[in-house]
């Protein structure tokens, strides 16, 4: 399958801008950094750069065909090009690729190649790869289960800033899923990841300040997290705010 065109780079002399400079000028169409957004305008670029070999930008589109980013949306499509910039190199599309066999969109579902490749792209220290993995090895997905080497995993991630791990570490404390089970480092983790706008995040807070887990109970403070949780469609916290308003 031959994924780019010749005479897209035939466009531009390369001989006057690097490959590197035209996807430069894509991401300013993209972002509208001192130009006009123009997301057709920035798809088109970046198909110049990826076709002179550009690396960055062939993984780029990838996303442009996963989400339907000035051109149509299409999930095959997308897995090629992913797949191509992880050939090349690209410890991001490593992850890409892991997560279109994780979730089946763009290729058959295949959990084995999914932890593969977040394994690949773990070893270059990818924050998404870890939380990836951490999860396999959570929840047994394409490898033996293992709690404790997910949760390791998952605390990596969430020390760099992933708000889906840093609700996952939560998770751990809470439940003592591989490792010990911690309350007050639990609502800590949920915290954080509230902040980021998790809602099951945001639902545990409430929870814990509603039932004085670890906490002074608090019901101010229960139905401002719940709150935030609703707002961002967690029906079980539109229950829950309905309970206290009821039982006050």
């Amino acid at each position: 399958m031959n994924l780019f065109d010749p005479a897209k780079a035939a466009q531009m002399n390369s001989r006057d801008q690097s490959p590197s400079s035209i996807y430069k000028l894509a991401c300013r169409y993209y972002n509208g950094d001192g130009v006009r957004r123009d997301w057709k305008k920035a798809h088109n670029l970046t198909m110049i750069a990826a076709s002179l070999g550009y690396t960055p930008a062939i993984s780029a589109l990838g996303s442009h065909y996963d989400y339907g980013i000035g051109v149509q949306r299409n999930p095959r499509l997308a897995f090629s090009y992913y797949v191509a910039a992880a050939k090349a190199g690209d410890p991001g599309a490593l992850v890409s690729v892991g997560a279109c066999y994780a979730s089946g969109v763009g290729v058959k579902r295949d959990w084995k190649l999914a932890f593969r490749y977040f394994g690949q792209a773990a070893r270059h220290k990818v924050p998404e790869a870890l939380h990836y993995l951490g999860k396999c090895y959570r929840f047994g997905q394409g490898t033996i289960r293992n709690a404790e080497k997910g949760f390791k995993l998952e605390l990596q991630a969430a020390k760099m800033g992933i708000a889906e791990a840093q609700f996952s570490v939560g998770v751990c404390f809470d439940k003592g899923e591989g490792v010990q089970r911690n309350l007050r480092r639990a609502i800590l983790w949920y915290q954080r990841a509230a902040k980021k706008g998790i809602s099951d995040a945001q639902y545990n807070v409430g929870d814990f300040y509603e039932h004085g887990k670890a906490v002074k109970r608090d019901l101010r403070s229960a139905l401002k997290w719940y709150s935030l949780a609703a707002q961002n469609g967690d029906s079980d916290a539109k229950h829950a705010i309905k309970r206290i308003r009821h039982s006050s």
